[in-house]
């Protein structure tokens, strides 16, 4: 199998990304790497994270077809209300560390039973989630957008989980701005 080769930068003989500012105290950061080699019929991406010599926290980073196209932001998603009950703050805290690890499949996973937990929670309890968002949109709790997007965060986690797809880590702002919007709609439909 052919494949092809992702050479970021070279300079002085050794393999650089661009610069990436640390989404905690803004120090730029330089990754090292060597060559990835990857099947043609995918794109070349490496993901992962960097740790500020800093301040010793961790950035998530994505490099794609020899340009960094994520770099992971701070909170640039929302937070979650203090009203959310505990389970699904656990879970959702618990997307917010897998996001960390540059882990999207992982972060969609928790997202989705965040949301599932917050409809438990809120009496809304079904044969499945779909089930759950329909009787959350039946009740009024959600509208048809807040329903739409709980939905999208459902086939997404069931995409990963069960095709084994691998989600993009550029997508993991948008998975858990998604699920602040869910479950903090949710916190205030009673």
């Amino acid at each position: 199998m052919k494949s092809d080769i992702i050479q970021p930068f070279y300079g002085m003989g050794v393999s650089k990304m661009p610069e990436l500012p640390c989404s905690h105290c803004g120090q730029r950061m330089v990754v090292n790497i060597g060559e990835m080699h990857a099947p043609q019929s995918q794109p070349a991406r490496l993901s992962g994270t960097a740790i500020c010599r800093k301040c010793d926290k961790s950035t998530g980073f994505e490099l794609q077809d020899n340009m960094i196209h994520y770099i992971e932001g701070k909170r640039i998603y929302g937070s979650i209300d203090s009203k959310v009950p505990t389970i699904a703050q656990a879970f959702f805290a618990e997307a917010e560390l897998c996001s960390r690890s540059a882990a999207p499949n992982a972060v969609a996973a928790m997202c989705r039973a965040s949301i599932e937990a917050m409809l438990n929670e809120r009496g809304f309890r079904g044969n499945n989630l779909k089930h759950q968002i329909d009787l959350a949109v039946e009740k009024k709790a959600l509208n048809q957008d807040e329903s739409a997007l709980a939905n999208g965060s459902r086939l997404l986690a069931n995409t990963a989980i069960h095709s084994g797809e691998l989600i993009s880590v550029s997508h993991i702002p948008s998975i858990l701005a998604v699920t602040v919007v869910v479950l903090n709609k949710l916190v205030y439909s009673f």
